[in-house]
């Protein structure tokens, strides 16, 4: 039975000498396929949600006095909040 495993196991390594470029090579290609697969439905799909209807976020009045409040006060957050008016991102 060991005989019968390390023969299959030499036997194994000669092939993928022999083979391993086109192996590679194969196997490359069949990621390649699937990935370029995967992108183009991806890209076909519509969105499943209705985007156009989002829920306004809700802050209380307190919060936004004291946002103003802080705003006014302190230079550092004046500068933050002009930097947040300029690039929205």
């Amino acid at each position: 039975m060991n005989k019968h495993i390390n023969s299959l196991i030499k036997y194994s390594k000669k092939i993928l000498i022999k083979h391993g470029v086109i192996l590679f090579i194969g196997l490359t290609v069949v990621i390649c396929g699937y990935l370029l697969y995967k992108t183009y439905s991806y890209k076909n799909n519509s969105p499943t949600v209705n985007t156009n209807q989002t829920q306004a976020l809700k802050i209380n009045k307190q919060t936004v006095d004291k946002l103003n409040s802080l705003k006014d006060n302190s230079v550092e957050v004046r500068a933050i909040f002009n930097n947040a008016r300029d690039n929205p991102f």
